[in-house]
């Protein structure tokens, strides 16, 4: 008896259904492939049947089938086997060995805080990744000093944000080379927009921003466009469970206050006053970790909704899409096109 083969993708490629359109995100190469609905339904709710199965099933579109078939064949999304039991799907389940994986940190010439309280009890929280944003200029012996507390932590990678007034630029690019644990070095109030230090490891780069920070009021104004997209499996499997932005994510603003985000009014109490530990474990700083692009209106129907980040500007629209998002997934279209498509199809 010859065996019975049936297509199977292979476990990195996770199809996901859009209201117009799917995709099959490939997290291994990083791709991703736009399909047609009937191509996901024949995905998700065929897969114990041959093709010779399916096109007796679904007899007058015998050609479209075979065109899905040879599209899969020719991107090297999957392939034939009688033994599909042996190829289980990724556990999309997920979880991190630290009780908070990201931190914003604001800091003006005001600031009156215990900086090096915040830093040492985020290593305590497991914290890996910290964005500090300075709004007043900071000279960079200074900076030099206030890094020295980062020595011996567990904190793996800084993205840091100074104004570039009166900034000697090449000692700034030295400064963020040397210093192993700044992934970026963003100089704002510059006269132009410039990548001027790139590295092989993505680790040490400086950048030119036109961008101006001042008196601590900074709108992030980052767009979500197919750039953006992270198709990896822990990105894919944390958006499937929590909110990609907010979860697990502690803010200390320019004042001290710990909050989720520093768009958000509300706030858990003073750095000076109280513990991370504390305020990380309360149930509502915790309130909206779980909320998913699955929940949120509009996104809810987006191919992309487990590949980009969930940009929350305020509680009041935790269920709405960002607004910083011009994708229409009831039409399939970008309302402005984005300058570069990741997209191979």
């Amino acid at each position: 008896m010859i065996p019975k083969k049936v297509f199977k993708l292979y476990a990195c490629c996770i199809p996901v259904k859009g209201h117009r359109r799917a995709v099959i995100v490939d997290s291994q190469r990083n791709d991703l492939f736009y399909i047609p609905l009937g191509m996901y339904d024949l995905l998700e709710n065929h897969t114990h049947k041959t093709k010779e199965e399916i096109i007796v099933e679904f007899g007058h579109h015998k050609d479209i089938i075979e065109e899905y078939f040879e599209f899969l064949e020719k991107n090297e999304l999957g392939f034939w086997t009688d033994q599909p039991e042996k190829f289980p799907k990724i556990e999309m389940q997920w979880d991190y060995p630290a009780q908070i994986t990201n931190a914003i940190i604001d800091v003006d010439s005001n600031s009156s805080y215990d900086f090096d309280k915040a830093i040492t009890q985020l290593d305590a929280l497991g914290c890996g990744d910290i964005l500090i944003r300075h709004y007043s200029p900071i000279t960079l012996d200074d900076l030099i000093e206030r890094f020295k507390i980062f020595e011996g932590t567990r904190i793996e990678c800084i993205d840091l944000m100074i104004p570039n007034i009166n900034l000697d630029i090449e000692a700034a690019c030295l400064f963020a080379k040397k210093n192993i644990r700044i992934r970026s070095l963003m100089l704002t109030s510059s006269d132009k927009d410039k990548h001027l230090q790139r590295t092989r490891d993505d680790m040490g780069n400086v950048y030119l921003t036109k961008n101006i920070v001042d008196n601590a009021v900074y709108k992030d104004t980052t767009k979500i466009t197919p750039d953006s997209f992270v198709f990896n499996v822990k990105m894919i499997s944390e958006s499937m469970h929590h909110n990609n932005y907010l979860n697990r994510k502690v803010t200390i603003d320019k004042d001290g206050f710990i909050k989720n985000t520093p768009s958000f009014k509300n706030h858990f109490g003073n750095i000076n006053d109280i513990d991370l530990n504390s305020v990380i474990n309360n149930p509502k700083f915790q309130k909206y970790w779980s909320v998913t692009k699955d929940q949120v209106e509009v996104c809810k129907d987006c191919e992309f909704r487990y590949n980009c980040l969930s940009y929350v500007e305020n509680e009041s629209e935790i269920y709405s899409a960002p607004k910083r998002c011009n994708y229409n997934p009831y039409e399939s279209q970008w309302k402005s096109k984005p300058e570069t498509l990741i997209a191979n199809n």
